[in-house]
């Protein structure tokens, strides 16, 4: 393993990376967590690298393997909430190039990928709003996570680790036919049901996680990747947490109008009147919701 990463990083950083890592079978399993503090060297950016660069070798199809053996990308965003703005920048950019816009992976697998465990490991380390100068710590051009980024756009000259993930997510969520938004039955989305692996109908509601078979179709798939977007929604993004996250609710539920019904069914805040600034942030984003236009 240590050779094949040498090869692949063309012998940079070579020496510090024998010294800061013990290299034995024990221990492999905490390297995607590995941190330096050398300047410019950082174990962990290495390995992310590495292991996603399998996604955009031409007509590799290791990657479906890396896909069945999910410790090796979820233990990627495992301490995500620790990263620094590179680290925490360099695993979001190759993610979002070599999986959410990679179109040989099948949706039933991006949807386990971005289960609600990944996602609440990356709204954990949205928390910190710290603003941050990309340019000073190597990021010349942050990632926008926007479909056909023009590379005419001028750079973001301030950034945080809050806008970073915020971005990412609403790349992963918020554009109809990209990651795992997929627009199909309008406001009224119909159950679920999908066959198990026993023949039997399976009318799952949204928490219980599904079973993909051969015999599913094509819209069953589309409508269960919107209800892990509801899932998610639920779960983990809470619009009160941040301005950041209320903007990313509307956006996603401005893509997918149908789950703006069981959302709101499921979400729990205080409308009772009374002077204060949660009152006026829940009623704020009740009336953002309000006015999103009908499919």
């Amino acid at each position: 393993m240590l050779y094949q990463i040498v090869v692949y990083s063309q012998g940079e950083h070579a020496d510090q990376l024998r010294h800061t890592f013990d290299w034995t079978q024990k221990s492999l399993a905490t390297l995607p967590m590995t941190r330096s503090n050398i300047i410019g060297f950082s174990v962990r950016r290495l390995w992310i690298r590495f292991v996603l660069s399998f996604f955009s070798v031409e007509r590799c199809k290791t990657f479906n393997q890396l896909l069945g053996a999910r410790k090796i990308i979820g233990a990627l965003f495992l301490g995500v909430e620790k990263d620094t703005y590179q680290e925490l920048h360099t695993l979001l950019e190759s993610v979002f190039a070599s999986v959410v816009l990679n179109e040989e992976i099948a949706r039933s697998d991006k949807v386990r990928v971005f289960g609600i465990q990944l996602v609440g490991n990356l709204v954990k380390a949205g928390q910190n709003a710290q603003d941050i100068t990309p340019q000073l710590v190597g990021i010349e051009r942050p990632a926008l996570f926007v479909p056909g980024e023009a590379a005419s756009l001028e750079p973001l000259t301030t950034d945080s680790l809050s806008g970073l993930v915020t971005r990412f997510l609403r790349g992963l969520m918020a554009f109809p036919g990209q990651g795992i938004c997929f627009k199909q039955y309008g406001l009224y989305t119909p159950p679920r049901r999908l066959l198990g692996d026993d023949g039997a109908t399976d009318e799952a509601d949204m928490h219980d996680v599904a079973t993909f078979t051969k015999n599913s179709s094509s819209s069953e798939m589309q409508d269960l990747c919107n209800s892990q977007i509801l899932r998610i929604l639920v779960v983990c993004i809470n619009p009160s947490l941040s301005k950041d996250m209320s903007s990313l609710a509307i956006d996603i539920m401005r893509a997918s109008p149908e789950l703006i019904a069981p959302f709101w069914r499921n979400y729990h805040c205080s409308f009772e009147p009374r002077l204060s600034l949660s009152y006026l942030r829940n009623t704020g984003f009740a009336i953002k919701v309000m006015s999103l236009p009908l499919p």
